[in-house]
């Protein structure tokens, strides 16, 4: 919640440490069954604004919403009206807008900054290249590796030589680079 994030709580932390942080907090057991109806909600409901939905994972979805944003008056209001609507379920959200899914998604799950809205290619690079390695779900069996090569960006990632990537690791690595930058 955002009462938790605000006395220092953030997922995956220790009960203990929790605790400590904020000694009346009420802390539940994951329930995996709610988390995938709120899932199947958050999909039905997004149907209204375009009927292109991808299931990334199991807690994200992705939209082209290129064909729908004239119609809902463009991508800031396009963005009101989607947080409002999720908003409305009762889920706690993490909205990013990009002109590539992937890169989207990075954006999503990044927690360095609150700009998630991307609307240029050319600046959506510019951010990827600033976001921890981490920031794409597809790198993390590779993540020590990645590290030891003394890469801890995307951008770092992205300036070695593609053929020993490549050569090194699985062809999804590649893929998912070129899919958030939107590279062919």
């Amino acid at each position: 919640t955002p009462e938790a994030q605000q006395a220092g709580i953030v997922p995956g932390m220790r009960r203990g440490t929790a605790m400590a942080l904020a000694p009346d907090v009420l802390l539940r057991r994951r329930d995996l069954q709610a988390e995938a109806d709120g899932l199947r909600q958050a999909l039905l409901c997004l149907l209204q604004y375009t009927p292109d939905i991808t299931i990334l994972d199991p807690h994200s979805l992705a939209m082209d919403v290129t064909h729908s944003l004239a119609l809902f008056g463009g991508p800031h209001a396009l963005w009101r009206k989607v947080q409002r609507s999720l908003n409305g379920l009762g889920l706690t959200t993490r909205l990013a807008m990009a002109p590539t899914a992937q890169g989207a998604w990075a954006l999503a799950l990044q927690t360095q900054s609150a700009q998630r809205r991307v609307l240029k290619s050319s600046t959506l690079i510019t951010r990827l290249d600033s976001l921890p390695v981490d920031s794409l779900p597809a790198l993390l069996p590779w993540l020590d590796w990645i590290h030891e090569l003394g890469c801890f960006t995307l951008g770092q990632l992205r300036r070695l030589p593609r053929k020993g990537l490549q050569h090194r690791t699985r062809p999804e690595v590649i893929q998912t680079l070129d899919a958030a930058y939107g590279s062919s």
